[in-house]
């Protein structure tokens, strides 16, 4: 059991691997691997975990954080050294990753040191080379890759903090702000930007030089791993990263969107021409380059043309089938990066807009009581018709978690805003219990907290937050997601932002009105 294995620990320092199954008497697995962190062995050890597949999916986030992997029940002797060999090359991708994100990170904080030095020197503020250096690395100090979307924001709670811990009193001038990091972001580049990511032509290079190297060999001189690896890796790698820069927005179909996307930036640019700047164009680039790569490949993959380019993989079976293992891999995460691509630039697009004045106006005015996206465009333009709007919509469902320990308050957001999102699904919780039942079985889409909500343990509802974030990923992904809108007083703000943490969120004034709740769920 969990406590047996915990004092052989102690007396075998020598031990690095722990295979636990989760459910064990006395200490389970779960509750040894929190003993092992707090007192650190963790870090001279890995711990695998056996359980089921239902076990492992609600197993907590930090669990999944300080485990090298979980191999699933049923297994046999012969099948656990490949399971267990999968997790040690899963980590050191993992880890290769990690250090491609830090040093991207660091480039982006040392640009951004620039733009900051270019603003206040224009504003004639004074450089604290030592007080910048603190404020930048507070946002580029976590180990998740900071995208180029997000720069402008990081960019002005830097300043913030500046501003704060210099006590400047000059309030930061947002468009001097922009047009500083757009100078920056590409001086002189023209935006025509072909093929950013060089997927097909680096997957061709490597066909090409692997063709070369296995030419005329038999399938006894052929070394599986290593041609796949040559083959792959590179390819794999780079869907892989695209996947995990976009995942976190929203599935939308290609064949709805990507047509529009040029008659919305057409529309906004001219309101604000600014708008559309060099990381959008880039953005676009690699969505044009992603969706004739997903073509490519499928056909690539279809036709089976891996077999005439290099036809020495024909000749062991073993290495043919992981071929198209591969090639099916490829070709399924090329398909759900281009689906979440779509969402990414929706979103990039109307955040933007969302961030112009000019803009802001004319959506107020053209489109009122509508939520800013491409089909509220699209309508008031009379391009879609009645049919078409219907597949749209299927795509404009938000799931909505209230948290507040007034029913009034849940009453105030809940009742009063669902004519206003009909395709939002509301759900409010007075208790705490409510909410992580809840969330067993359901993803929220937007979080509305009450700040004010209290529990026996937490004084207060960001203290809460924080707690389920540890426990639902979900919950983390949407303070990056402008998916988080805080009910709170006035008097509150300072407080709040003084244990926000690496949050972001959007403030709803108490004492609440209909009006100022509408809005920010619309607009903000």
């Amino acid at each position: 059991d969990g406590m047996e294995a915990y004092d052989i620990l102690g007396s075998h320092p020598e031990i690095t691997l722990i295979i636990s199954d989760v459910n064990i008497p006395n200490l389970n697995g779960d509750e040894l691997l929190d003993i092992l962190v707090d007192t650190n062995k963790i870090s001279t050890m890995e711990v695998v975990l056996i359980t089921g597949k239902e076990i492992a999916e609600q197993l907590s986030y930090s669990t999944k954080k300080n485990i090298l992997g979980v191999i699933h029940k049923p297994f046999n002797k012969e099948s656990f050294p490949a399971h267990f060999n999968e997790l040690l090359e899963r980590k050191e991708q993992n880890l290769n990753d990690m250090v491609l994100i830090q040093k991207e990170n660091q480039a982006k904080k040392e640009f951004s040191s620039e733009v900051l030095h270019n603003y206040l020197t224009l504003k004639d503020i004074a450089v604290n080379e030592e007080v910048l250096e603190a404020a930048l690395e507070g946002q580029f100090s976590y180990d998740t890759r900071v995208l180029d979307e997000d720069l402008l924001t990081i960019l002005r709670i830097a300043l913030e903090e500046y501003n704060a811990l210099t006590e400047t009193e000059k309030p930061i001038d947002a468009e001097l702000l922009k047009k500083c990091h757009k100078k920056l972001s590409a001086p002189d580049k023209a935006f025509d930007i072909k093929n950013p990511l060089e997927l097909k032509k680096g997957f061709q290079k490597a066909l090409e030089k692997v063709k070369y190297q296995v030419a005329g060999q038999s399938k006894d001189q052929l070394n599986p791993k290593e041609t796949l690896v040559a083959i792959f890796k590179e390819l794999e790698t780079k869907i892989y990263q695209l996947f995990t820069r976009v995942n976190r927005y929203k599935k939308l179909q290609p064949q709805l969107f990507q047509p529009q996307f040029d008659l919305v930036v057409e529309v906004l640019t001219q309101y604000d021409e600014d708008i559309i700047d060099y990381e959008v164009q880039k953005m676009f680039a690699e969505y044009e380059e992603l969706i004739a790569f997903h073509g490519w490949i499928k056909n690539f993959y279809q036709t089976m043309k891996i077999f005439s380019t290099i036809p020495e993989l024909k000749s062991s079976k073993p290495l043919a089938d992981e071929s198209n293992k591969k090639l099916q891999t490829i070709f399924k995460y090329s398909s759900a990066t281009l689906l979440h691509y779509t969402g990414a630039i929706e979103k990039m697009l109307w955040h933007r807009a969302k961030t112009s004045a000019s803009v802001m106006k004319f959506i107020r005015k053209a489109m009122p009581n509508q939520i800013p996206n491409t089909k509220a465009l699209l309508i008031y333009l009379q391009k879609i018709s009645k049919a078409e709007i219907k597949e749209y919509e299927a795509f404009e469902h938000e799931n909505v978690m209230i948290i507040s320990s007034f029913l009034a308050t849940l009453q105030e957001v809940k009742s009063k805003q669902e004519e206003n999102f009909r395709l939002w699904h509301m759900v409010g919780f007075s208790k705490s219990s409510l909410v992580e039942s809840w969330l067993e079985s359901n993803i929220p889409t937007k979080i509305v907290l009450d700040y004010d909500f209290t529990t026996p343990v937490f004084k207060n509802g960001l203290q809460y937050l924080f707690h389920l974030a540890k426990k639902y990923p979900d919950i983390a992904q949407a303070f990056k997601d402008d998916s988080l809108f805080i009910l709170a007083s006035n008097a509150k703000v300072v407080e709040i932002r003084e244990n926000k943490q690496d949050l972001e969120f959007t403030l709803i004034s108490k004492p609440l009105k209909t009006m100022e709740i509408k809005n920010a769920l619309m607009y903000s």
